[in-house]
């Protein structure tokens, strides 16, 4: 049996080698599908690709914990 995989895309901060510290990337489903130098063109990006998908968004504060996101409406 498939294990169901949860509807939601995550901005988190996270830099990896390579990146600038502050750097933000769109993830879903462990890939990662965008990054952003500034947390507001991230959540843009995420609630895009949310509502195409018909996802949430939760978005991760500098310290690490999540604060509320974005929950598409139903068609």
């Amino acid at each position: 049996m498939k294990r169901k995989l949860p509807k939601v895309i995550y901005v988190v901060n996270r830099p990896r080698p390579g990146m600038n510290k502050g750097d933000w990337m769109v993830r879903m489903h462990g890939k990662i599908l965008s990054h952003h130098k500034h947390k507001t063109v991230a959540i843009k990006h995420a609630r895009a690709e949310a509502k195409k998908r018909n996802y949430s968004v939760l978005i991760q504060k500098a310290d690490g914990t999540f604060q509320k996101g974005f929950h598409p409406v139903p068609s």
